[in-house]
């Protein structure tokens, strides 16, 4: 809730108290007066006998029967004031707003939104999102500047496609993916025209086995790589795979060369080894090459899960502004494909690996863009040195998670982008759902029982006050 909001909202609690504070007074007061204006129609002769408790009861019940309407209604609303008194400022309260339901399209996750044939017009839509997700990684993992709402750590939740407005939270069902990393080291099996095989499969990359299989002219320099690979086969299974080319304390990064780059240090790490080196080209075409091989398969443990979801947009950004409501199963409307959500995992992550920095930050010679080093490299902020270990499994662990949680962001939401023959009023790449809206209108609120107890106490004050001020028109009954 912003300041704006927490102000407005004291304003009108300290105005109620305050008009309820006065209402109250003013309505015992006209008690007062009718209770002295029936004393002093009174002609009870004085008697210096003793009563006891029956004859006081008898009395006073006697004297309630033949007194007039009037003091009868006020000496019945008499109690109630007194509790209005001490109960009623903190009985109306302020809401967030007022409430509504409709149609709500959210984020849909399936194989028609991913598609990578480049015959596809759909495929442009995918590209587009992936140069987006590239953007919001830089700039919240690089340059800690939130993009959007604040995801809730390692799950990919869908979002409205729509424009909130003047809506301060809502309320909706969605299917929900938990994510969390687990990465592990190992060789491959076997590298050679330009693609790694391991476990049987094959990924692909822009690679070469040794430095004389390039087409271009380049001088291959020696240096060291990071490369995200893809399945040539297509069938993903949600696993990211990065490719290290680099050396070790054992196996020099010069390969006999006096010369003295920036590397990769593969020490105490699953490798395979060419004695001639194995060369990479990045997005610029620099060809580099490094005696050393390792693969890192990072395995994402997805989890399918349907949930009610609240968004609720905070001005604090260490706040998520999305979360789960309750983690009891609902029906899933089928807004995440289980093939399309492992495409995702698998290739989210692509474009921002393999893509150039709009200034060159690396040192070396490393065929690296700053997100990959600060992703999956130690000691980088270290000037002096010229050898660059993997970070522990751990923090690649939670680094991942928080790049991939990052990346996802581009694909929650729909797609807003030009895509002819596929736009639709709630975007495209949308699934409705129902949702519960809370409008920013702010309002009063209080429960039914009180609603009724304040509106008949304050119409019969009212009455009373009418007949007080016009006691000669109404005879006495």
């Amino acid at each position: 809730m912003s300041v704006e909001d927490t102000t407005i909202r004291s304003g009108f609690t300290a105005l109620f108290s305050l008009w309820q504070s006065a209402a109250v007074a003013l309505a015992l007061e006209i008690c007062s007066v009718v209770f002295t204006r029936e004393k002093a129609t009174r002609n009870d002769p004085e008697t210096t006998v003793t009563a006891n408790w029956h004859s006081v009861i008898t009395k006073s019940v006697s004297d309630f029967i033949h007194s007039g309407n009037i003091f009868k209604v006020a000496l019945l609303a008499y109690p109630a004031l007194i509790i209005l008194r001490i109960v009623g400022n903190s009985a109306i309260t302020v809401s967030d707003g007022v409430g509504s339901e409709r149609s709500l399209p959210i984020g849909l996750i399936s194989t028609f939104s991913l598609t990578t044939d480049s015959t596809d017009i759909r495929s442009q839509a995918f590209l587009e999102r992936r140069l987006q997700s590239n953007m919001i990684v830089r700039l919240e993992q690089l340059y800690k500047s939130p993009w959007g709402f604040v995801a809730p750590p390692n799950l990919l939740i869908p979002l409205p496609t729509e424009e909130l407005n003047l809506t301060s939270k809502v309320i909706y069902e969605s299917d929900v993916l938990s994510f969390h990393h687990d990465c592990q080291w190992q060789a491959p099996d076997n590298y050679s025209d330009n693609a790694v095989t391991v476990e049987n499969r094959t990924w692909a990359a822009r690679i070469g086995s040794n430095a004389t299989a390039l087409s271009d002219s380049r001088i291959v320099e020696r240096g060291s790589s990071i490369i995200f690979l893809i399945p040539e086969d297509d069938n993903f299974t949600g696993d990211s795979v990065y490719l290290f080319l680099g050396a070790n304390a054992t196996i020099s990064p010069t390969l006999n060369s006096t010369s003295n780059n920036t590397w990769i240090d593969l020490s105490n790490l699953p490798t395979i080894y060419n004695p001639d080196g194995f060369t990479s080209r990045f997005t610029t075409l620099r060809s580099l090459r490094a005696p050393l091989a390792t693969l890192l398969v990072c395995r994402p443990d997805l989890e399918y899960l349907s949930r009610r979801v609240l968004l609720r947009p905070t001005a604090n950004h260490s706040e998520p502004d999305i979360t789960i409501l309750s983690h009891v199963d609902v029906p899933s409307p089928g807004n995440i494909d289980p093939q399309a959500a492992r495409a995702l995992f698998t290739t989210v992550l692509n474009t921002t690996i393999m893509s150039d920095d709009p200034i060159n930050l690396t040192r070396g010679s490393l065929n690296t863009n700053w997100i990959s080093t600060t992703m999956l490299l130690d000691k980088i902020d270290d000037e002096t040195r010229v050898s660059y270990p993997p970070l522990d499994r751990k923090a690649i662990n939670e680094n991942v998670d928080k790049y991939t949680l990052s990346a996802l962001k581009a694909f929650t939401s729909g797609y807003r982008g030009p895509l002819p023959g596929l736009r639709s009023k709630g975007g495209v790449f949308a699934r409705s759902v129902n949702g519960e809206f809370t409008s920013r209108r702010l309002a009063l609120w209080t429960s039914f029982p009180f609603a009724v107890l304040h509106t008949v106490l304050f119409g019969v004050v009212g009455i009373v006050l009418a007949v007080l001020a016009y006691p000669m028109g109404i005879p006495r009954l």
